[in-house]
């Protein structure tokens, strides 16, 4: 084990202790001085919680640097920044300061942090490198401030993005980069012993004094350690960006989404990604446990970016901003703001949320194909030569790249895959895609050998181009329906269906979207004994209509479901069974045949 892995494993260790000891005398010293943050309308917690968690983090982290890492001119500026960021993230917990206040004291932090030679040195002029590095620093900083609206988020997010910075870090050993390991580990130890009285149900919040100490810790660390000695721009900006993904990502939805809907930016609510995840069906912890997740992916990614050249690191790039684009479409359709005092109601309302669906949407969706376009071809040529393009090849790819994103562009608009809702993507649309992506790769090659006269060019590349590209558009949209399918609420009312075949699954899909997803199917029931153990869309066939005690008790529904055309002694029959269960009966619309009006 290398010494640079045992002095950054004493940090975790040291911090992790330092913080779990002292988590518990702010939690006693909060009470003690009123510092609790009390339930509204606009925060997630309902009821009195401390808030001078930040105490213990910064202690931790302090007491942790100070015993593994090594005071220079670079630590000092950050611990000076700190220090200044917790006593006003402080002041602020327990007084409450205006958001120009907090704002004027980031900038001052992260100009303490150009002072001591803390800066974006990925260009030669100063006039850009100062305000980039203030901008980045605030930014981040904020990021964390403002994802720290759930329970274990904040602190959990962090500690993934420090431990991966930490990991990056590891690989070299000139400065400044053990430094920026021992600042890393120490954070992340501080952050978990915090965390294990931050986790659902929290028993105290880090309040500002944490949130902000950990943002800026984080900026300055990232541009420490990437931004000085990494010898690849792309890398420089990669990295960083990958490892704090999720905050920078909550931060930029949350202010856009906002924006559309005529809310402050600075004001609270109840709209970030974790909220909206619970609003889609998951339990809080689940959603937390969610982020954590993603987090973790990204950052994996930003250190493996590292490792890898550039153009596995385009297809990387490409293949996160797929996802991410999808999840922000996903989400920014979860209508947050319509129990809101303050959101206009009836049309004026409607139209703000229209507006953001249709123009938003619709320009994010024609990006995501410009870079699946991109993203197909590249890898068309990484899957032919075996990840290592030649560089004549390397010069083709830049050349027909043009017509190839002009071709497929242009009949992607033909074949109208625009004009489709992707949360209803079926088997028409499905070739729709084919249809536009084989006629557009057609073109495109014709359009090649007029150009380029197809010397040197390979037809494999382009056959493969145009498997890659279908699968990714089709998969795009189809994923878009999966995670609007997958909105399963863990508090929905638990519905038995009876009957399985077409009607079943037409109900199935109606509870779905019914009610803001209020309902949760259980299981079937169908006189079909084949179909027993049998599971259409995920729900398990429970048995025939003989055994429904049996399935309400196993299942614990709340109702039941009639999807069958069933009547006179049979349809009595059930409902004075449902009637003995107090469970109500209700009839499908998926039952009722097309009549005349």
């Amino acid at each position: 084990m290398s010494p640079g892995t045992v002095s950054a494993l004493i940090s975790l260790g040291v911090g992790f202790g330092a913080a779990a000891l002292f988590t518990p005398v702010s939690i006693r010293i909060a009470k003690r001085n009123g510092a609790v943050a009390r339930p509204v309308k606009d925060r997630w917690n309902r009821r009195e919680v401390p808030v001078l968690g930040g105490t213990a983090i910064f202690a931790g982290f302090v007491i942790a640097f100070l015993v593994t890492g090594t005071l220079g001119t670079h630590t000092i500026g950050i611990l000076a920044g700190a220090t200044l960021l917790f006593l006003l993230g402080l002041v602020d917990d327990l007084r409450h300061l205006r958001p120009a206040t907090k704002l004027v004291g980031q900038i001052v932090a992260a100009t303490i942090l150009i002072v001591f030679g803390v800066q974006a040195r990925f260009v030669d002029n100063q006039l850009l490198t100062i305000p980039v590095t203030i901008i980045w620093v605030v930014g981040v900083t904020n990021a964390f401030n403002l994802i720290d609206n759930m329970d274990g988020l904040c602190a959990g997010v962090g500690t993934i993005a420090a431990v991966a910075l930490g990991a990056y870090a590891l690989r070299y050993d000139v400065e400044p980069f053990p430094q920026v390991v021992s600042l890393v580990f120490a954070l992340a130890g501080a952050q978990a012993g915090f965390l294990l009285y931050n986790v659902n149900p929290a028993r105290t919040f880090m309040g500002d004094s944490g949130a902000l100490v950990i943002g800026f810790v984080l900026s300055a660390a990232a541009i420490l350690g990437t931004f000085e000695h990494a010898g690849n721009l792309f890398i420089i900006l990669s990295v960083p960006v990958f490892v704090l993904a999720v905050p920078i990502f909550d931060t930029t939805f949350v202010t856009i989404v906002r924006k559309f809907h005529h809310r402050r930016v600075s004001q609270g609510g109840r709209d970030h990604l974790s909220h909206r995840l619970v609003a889609v069906g998951m339990s809080e912890r689940r959603a937390v446990l969610a982020l954590w997740s993603i987090c973790a992916v990204l950052a994996g990614l930003g250190v493996a970016a590292s490792y890898l050249d550039l153009f596995a690191n385009l297809v990387l790039m490409g293949i996160s901003v797929i996802f991410v684009v999808i999840f922000a479409i996903f989400l920014g359709e979860v209508a947050i703001y319509r129990t809101a005092a303050d959101e206009p109601e009836g049309a004026a309302g409607e139209e703000i949320r229209k507006t953001f669906l249709n123009y938003v949407r619709g320009t994010s969706l024609v990006l995501l194909d410009l870079v699946l376009i991109c993203l197909a071809y590249l890898g068309a040529y990484l899957i032919f030569f075996d990840g290592n393009i030649p560089d004549a090849d390397h010069a083709r790819l830049l050349e027909s790249l043009p017509v190839l994103i002009i071709s497929q562009s242009v009949f992607f608009y033909v074949f109208r895959l625009y004009q489709g809702f992707w949360r209803y993507f079926g088997v028409g649309d499905l070739l729709a895609v084919l249809k536009a992506v084989v006629t557009g790769s057609v073109v495109a090659v014709l359009l090649v050998v007029v150009f380029f006269r197809f010397r040197f060019y390979s037809r494999a590349i382009f056959m493969i181009d145009a498997m890659l590209l279908f699968l990714l558009i089709s998969g795009t949209r189809f994923m878009f329906r999966a995670l609007r399918e997958s909105r399963v609420p863990s508090d929905g009312r638990r519905v038995l269906i009876v009957g399985a075949g077409d009607r079943g699954e037409l109900s199935l899909r109606s509870l779905k979207t019914r009610g803001g997803g209020e309902y949760v199917a259980v299981g079937f029931l169908d006189e079909d004994r084949a179909l027993r153990r049998r599971k259409i869309l995920g729900v398990p066939v429970l048995g025939t209509l003989g055994d429904l005690e049996r399935a309400v008790g196993e299942s614990g529904a709340d109702e039941v479901v009639l999807a069958l055309r069933i009547e006179g002694e049979e349809l009595a029959d059930l409902k004075a069974r449902c009637r003995e269960l107090d469970l109500p009966l209700l009839l499908s619309p998926a039952t009722q045949e097309f009549v005349e009006l």
